[in-house]
């Protein structure tokens, strides 16, 4: 019974916030995926309006609850050969979605999907590996 941890009621409030933000803006997203090609079925069942603005209500929640930095809180490590394909297939789909809705303008869909997926690759490569860091002390950066 001591090994387990006692919560504070603003801890429980920020996991329910920040959880259940996180799964509403999966859903939002896949949902916004699939009105993408078919846009009448998903206008019937549901309104992207409404589901925005809980979406965005429960991200400023998110935010302003937002739980204090754990001491146990590693920094990722180098990126493996399965991060890199799944970043790549990422970029791949971002790219075949880019050029799916811009075919209709012409040769100009294909640069402008392959220019989208090598944006999403390198930015999530360069997003993965930079290490988040808090400034500490600012004279480290005066010299800079």
């Amino acid at each position: 019974m001591n090994k387990l941890k006692k919560l504070t009621q603003n801890e429980i409030l920020s996991s329910t916030i920040t959880g259940t933000f996180q799964i509403i803006l999966f859903i939002f997203l896949i949902t916004l995926l699939i009105h993408e090609f078919k846009p009448l079925y998903v206008e019937h069942y549901i309104s992207l309006d409404y589901f925005l603005i809980i979406m965005i209500a429960l991200g400023v929640l998110a935010i302003l609850f937002k739980p204090e930095k754990s001491p146990e809180y590693e920094q990722p490590g180098e990126l493996t050969k399965k991060d890199y394909i799944f970043i790549a297939i990422a970029g791949i789909v971002g790219a075949f979605i880019v050029w799916y809705r811009l075919m209709d303008i012409g040769w100009v869909s294909y640069l402008i999907g392959a220019m989208s997926g090598i944006l999403i690759i390198t930015l999530s490569i360069l997003m993965i590996k930079e290490p988040e860091g808090d400034v500490d002390n600012i004279d480290d950066y005066e010299s800079l």
